[in-house]
């Protein structure tokens, strides 16, 4: 039986992102892994949270894979304050991901984390 991992990606928006994403997936059953990502391939009518714990408690392991979700050619970080800054070229991934990762490190779950070049590092990624 293969182990379980898993996935953590949002939708694509491209087809360098598809294959990509499918480029991973495919890396991850060579090596006799079988990933599950949460609207993709795992569904459920609970909560999205629930689901994403069910999961979890099922996988040995996870990779996240954050690719970009939103651009911001310009704006403004800490806005209103003192320390407001003039931002460009911000590149956000899902929030899940931020959201998986953090609950696969609570857990303590064996964790890779691959960064599209170019996203914002905040969070564990």
């Amino acid at each position: 039986m293969r182990e379980q991992i898993f996935l953590s990606v949002g939708g694509t928006s491209n087809v360098d992102q598809e294959r990509f994403v499918q480029a991973v997936e495919n890396r991850l059953r060579a090596e006799g892994l079988s990933p599950n990502t949460v609207g993709q391939n795992t569904f459920s009518v609970d909560a999205p949270l629930k689901t994403v714990e069910g999961l979890m408690d099922r996988c040995a392991g996870m990779v996240v894979l954050a690719l970009e979700r939103s651009f911001f050619p310009e704006g403004l970080e800490k806005r209103g304050g003192d320390k407001e800054k003039p931002v460009s070229n911000i590149v956000l991934p899902t929030p899940w991901n931020h959201i998986e990762a953090t609950m696969a490190y609570s857990r303590r779950l064996p964790l890779l984390v691959i960064v599209q070049e170019g996203l914002k590092h905040e969070g564990l990624l």
